[in-house]
């Protein structure tokens, strides 16, 4: 179930307390709900686009599953996601009901080849007669697979009586003009946008998908259908069409919002949503693989034109990795994968942005080996890619080809795998020098980022003095760049160096009324300096009464400092004298009491 208290397991304290911040400033746009996943963008440094998918417990990734595409790479979720998060709840309620994707109860997996291999001829034949007997869209595909056209009439082959595919062309270009046109023309307006008056997520961010949608819903079905019948080709001139018109379609008539970032982008995203149960659907089909060659051929023939053409006004350019929904719907058998990794071979598409196919192809055909070359090639340019590789290659035992990968690959993404190396290597097992530099590097860069003291404990045995006063001294930032991100972690490092004198000196330069971490700076401060932190708290607290803005918060954020202090031993008999000199001196002040009170600190 999605809690506050799941958010904040999920995420460090930092990140909860930014993402608290995020959602209560409403910086969380629009929320969608898709079966159970819900998307939606979160204002950061820009519009980062964040989504959410809820899992049943007691089954793997039953805990939720968040994705954000802003930079965070350390421990936990980041604080788009915390308020996305957050929103959620809000919106849809602490207890979401949970969409049916299937059976709770699945069926154990079983091994197809070995099935195979123990069954009779006859008891295969048995069994597929009788299968076919029950479910008609078996027999559909087994027709269409046989070639038969007699049983499916709207199959299109490709033989000597046939039209080329060339003439294909013409219906593509239809779709592509219409697309184009309609998409050119819409206003993002008052006029054309659905306003929705009761989400007040949209108020600052009128969601354009709708209008998107009226253009290519109609394209979509026509895909869809074409697919569940198995007419590849078919669905393929729709598709090809969809997409040079919405790759064309450069900008709306009017954005009167300014909601449109990348127009291209996010026509053909849309476009990807209206597909996504055909796509699932169709990845239930089996194809011929000659069909699947012919239909892969119609979009060699486009890419190869758009490549050769030499007046090309559009400037469109055929990006195959747009094609990565449909090729993956594919990729679900061997005799599929072999096809498709035929077309990617014979089209020169191997370095077109298909390295996900690629990678998919042999997961079909079981080929790890081809799994690990395939990655290794793709890793440098990928860190999504390079990941998968480090996790494989960890599951395989083979440390040094693991340490291997590593250096070459955090040299490549600074950073980006300090999570994988904490989760699964330690001091204990690598060599000093560059092997152990791997581990400290990205234990420093959670400790820094999280402001974890245990991390910081295991770096003191590495680091000699000067390494720990460099590192304490670099977690304050220069005036010109603002407030420090975890003051609280700053003040436990000085404590755990003995710096005592320096924690107290940069305590006095600290806004206490505007830090939530304060009592807690405090009560670490006092444990070497008690006096001196006494007389700032009796100070800061006499001024603030009598200049200040006299409110039920300041109260509580001065008897908060008092309760700090008043966890130091020697300070209780002061912290109690100041405590009822305050209500003495400010006696008409009865909340500042109330607080006092429920403290502990008065009676």
């Amino acid at each position: 179930m999605l809690s506050k208290t799941l958010l904040q397991q999920l995420a460090n304290a930092g990140s909860y307390s930014r993402g608290e911040d995020y959602f209560h400033n409403n910086y969380v746009r629009r929320i969608k709900r898709t079966g159970n996943t819900f998307t939606g963008k979160v204002e950061g440094s820009e519009l980062y686009e964040v989504s959410l998918t809820l899992g049943r417990s007691g089954v793997p990734g039953g805990h939720p599953d968040f994705d954000c595409n802003c930079p965070y790479n350390f421990e936990g979720i980041c604080k788009h996601c915390v308020a996305f998060g957050l929103a959620v709840i809000d919106q849809f309620g602490p207890v979401i009901e949970l969409a049916d994707t299937g059976s709770a109860t699945e069926a154990p997996a079983v091994d197809l080849d070995q099935v195979w291999q123990q069954t009779t001829a006859d008891q295969q034949l048995t069994f597929l007669r009788q299968l076919l007997d029950k479910q008609p869209d078996l027999r559909a595909q087994l027709a269409q697979f046989a070639g038969l056209r007699e049983s499916i009439p709207r199959i299109v082959f490709f033989t000597p009586e046939t039209p080329d595919p060339a003439d294909n062309a013409d219906s593509i270009d239809t779709i592509s003009t219409g697309v184009f046109e309609s998409l050119s023309d819409l206003r993002f307006d008052d006029d054309g946008l659905e306003m929705d008056e009761e989400d007040h997520y949209s108020e600052e961010s009128p969601d354009p998908d709708p209008l998107i949608e009226s253009v290519l819903t109609d394209y979509a079905e026509q895909v869809s259908k074409a697919l569940r019948e198995g007419r590849l080709t078919d669905a393929l001139v729709v598709y090809l069409g969809v997409y040079e018109g919405t790759q064309s379609a450069i900008e709306p008539e009017d954005d009167e919002y300014g909601i449109i970032d990348d127009y291209q982008t996010q026509t053909w995203a849309v476009w990807n949503g209206l597909l996504a149960d055909a796509y699932a659907q169709f990845a239930s089909r089996v194809l011929h693989p000659d069909q699947i060659g012919q239909a892969l051929g119609e979009l060699a023939g486009r890419v190869r034109f758009f490549d050769e053409i030499a007046d090309n006004p559009n400037e469109l350019y055929y990006d195959v990795k747009a094609f990565e929904p449909l090729l993956l719907a594919l990729v679900t058998d061997m005799p599929s994968a072999r096809a498709v990794q035929h077309a990617i071979g014979q089209h020169d598409w191997t370095k077109r942005g298909t390295e996900y196919i690629q990678l998919r192809i042999a997961d079909v055909l079981r080929d790890p080996d081809l799994w690990l070359q395939t990655a290794d090639q793709f890793a440098d340019h990928d860190p999504t890619i390079a990941l998968q590789l480090l996790q494989r290659q960890q599951q395989t035992g083979d440390l040094p080809v693991l340490l291997q990968t590593l250096h070459r690959l955090t040299k490549r993404f600074p950073n980006t795998f300090d999570a994988f190396i904490l989760s699964h290597l330690n001091d204990t097992m690598l060599a000093p020098g560059t092997d152990l530099n791997l581990y400290l590097n990205a234990l420093e860069n959670r400790c820094r980022t999280a402001g974890v003291l245990a991390d910081y404990g295991k770096l003191r045995e590495f680091w000699t003095p000067a390494r720990r006063r460099e590192f304490a001294d670099s977690l304050t930032p220069a005036p010109a760049f603002g407030s420090m991100s975890n003051p609280l972690f700053y003040a436990q490092v000085l404590h755990t160096e003995e710096r005592g004198t320096d924690l107290l000196a940069w305590l006095k330069t600290l806004i206490w009324q505007f830090m939530r971490s304060i009592p807690d700076i405090l009560a670490i401060a006092a444990q070497t300096h008690p006096t001196e932190c006494m007389d700032l708290v009796r100070k800061r607290a006499t001024d603030l009464l009598e200049t200040g803005k006299r409110d039920r918060t300041l109260y509580s954020t001065i008897a908060g400092w008092l309760a700090a202090l008043n966890t130091v031993p020697s300070l209780k008999s002061p912290v109690t004298i100041l405590s009822a000199q305050l209500i003495a001196r400010f006696n008409t002040l009865r909340a500042l009491k109330d607080e006092l009170r429920m403290k502990g600190l008065v009676r």
